[in-house]
């Protein structure tokens, strides 16, 4: 429970789970694969690619893909920079 940030300085896999609160990741520049997923909240992401998209979940790969990048919350909002 609680609000997660985490900003990035070099490509690393990120794997993030909160029950009650917000997730925000900045990302390093490079590729990434991503699953996102809260039960009630919004899903904002940059430009992806691959991607299949349902009411509460995203699964796709920004710049090519690469680094696993998991992600979620039960209720909260999910921000990837």
């Amino acid at each position: 429970s609680g609000e997660i940030s985490v900003s990035q300085t070099v490509v690393a896999p990120v794997y993030a789970k909160t029950d009650s609160g917000s997730i925000r990741v900045k990302l390093a520049a490079g590729g990434y694969s991503l699953r996102l997923r809260t039960d009630s909240g919004r899903l904002e992401i940059p430009d992806v690619a691959q991607a299949s998209f349902s009411t509460n979940e995203i699964e796709g790969v920004i710049r090519g893909g690469g680094a696993p990048v998991d992600l979620e919350t039960d209720s909260g909002d999910i921000e990837v920079v």
